[in-house]
């Protein structure tokens, strides 16, 4: 999945329909939110709320979908099988 926050693009570690971990998001300390876009393959581009749960030794943040759009977490669940599993939680 594709993720744009501020003018950084990245691409997800991993994800789920709950969130996602990736790198790249080093500004973002423990707890807080922000606001991003995402584009999950083979679904729609939509804006996104996340939180950072959980900061990783090695700098990648797990982050909680806090607001999404319906349409595009129907399709994050329709592809999410062939993703590893989201563990930031």
């Amino acid at each position: 999945m594709k993720l744009r926050v501020g003018a950084r693009e990245r691409e997800a570690l991993n994800w789920s329909i709950g969130g996602f971990r990736a790198h790249g998001l080093e500004g973002l300390d423990l707890r807080e939110r922000f606001t991003g876009m995402m584009e999950p393959q083979g679904g729609p581009s939509c804006e996104f709320t996340g939180q950072v749960t959980r900061v990783d030794n090695d700098g990648s943040r797990a982050v909680r979908f806090v607001e999404v759009d319906l349409s595009t977490l129907l399709a994050l669940q329709e592809t999410s099988g062939a993703q590893a599993p989201f563990t930031g939680a």
